[in-house]
This record gives C-alpha cells, structure tokens and sequence, in this order.
C-alpha cells in the first residue's frame, strides 16, 4: 500500500467547506492552499479550524472517493467539483476513517498571517487628533 495518496476535508467553524486530494506532503499541499499559489484553491487560514485527513490505498480510489465525499456533503468551497444532481440511492461507498491534522505549523501561520494584517492595516488615529 502506497501511503502519498491523501484526502483532506477543512473546516471553517463547524463547517465543512473544502474537500481536497494530494500526493504531495499534506503540509505542502496546504500552503499551498493558504498563501494563494496560482491554481490551487485559495484557502482562508483565520477562518481554518480542523482540517482532517485520510490515506488512500491506490491513486484511483482517492479520486473516486473525493467525488464521492464532494458529491454526498457539497463542500461551499468546491463549487466546481459538485456535480448537478445528487448521488443515486444505489451507489454507497465506505465512509474511509478521518483522522485531525494536528500540527504546529498551522498555528505559526495563523500567526505569521494575524501578523501581517496588524502590520499591513491602515491607522485610524479619529478626528480629535487634529483639534
């Protein structure tokens, strides 16, 4: 069994807005996600609060089951994988386990990002400065 074949919900809050697959480093994929790289979904990291994720055994089932998963919870965030119609009553794949990335790095940079919008925001000093 070949363990690069990674599916990876994110949630915002209690919801589940972004379903994704890598063969990559499950790290890399997701700044990938957070700091814009060009054709990867862009991700908001403050908003971020559980990412989980799952192993595949084989390139072909991680595909079908991140149809699958986009197609049964409709992820807000994978607007252009949803198909437009639902799944049929027939088709029922196991539900794989998630497992919650937990990692540091997420919080250094939630940090890094909190940081840079302090330092990037503009001062408002109000009117009675100037009297």
């Amino acid at each position: 069994m070949n363990y690069n074949y990674i599916l990876y919900k994110i949630y915002y809050g209690d919801e589940l807005v972004y379903i994704g697959r890598t063969k990559q480093d499950l790290q890399d994929r997701l700044r990938l996600h957070f700091f814009g790289k060009p054709m990867v979904k862009k991700l908001d990291i403050l908003k971020t609060t559980r990412i989980e994720y799952t192993l595949c055994a084989s390139e072909a089932d991680m595909y079908l089951l991140e149809i699958y998963l986009i197609a049964l919870h409709k992820p807000v965030i994978n607007k252009d994988d949803k198909p437009h119609d639902d799944l049929s009553p027939e088709l029922w794949l196991p539900y794989p386990q998630f497992y919650i990335y937990d990692s540091d790095i997420i919080d250094k940079w939630k940090e890094k990002q909190i940081e840079n919008v302090i330092n990037t925001s503009p001062l408002d000093f109000g009117d009675d400065l100037f009297l």
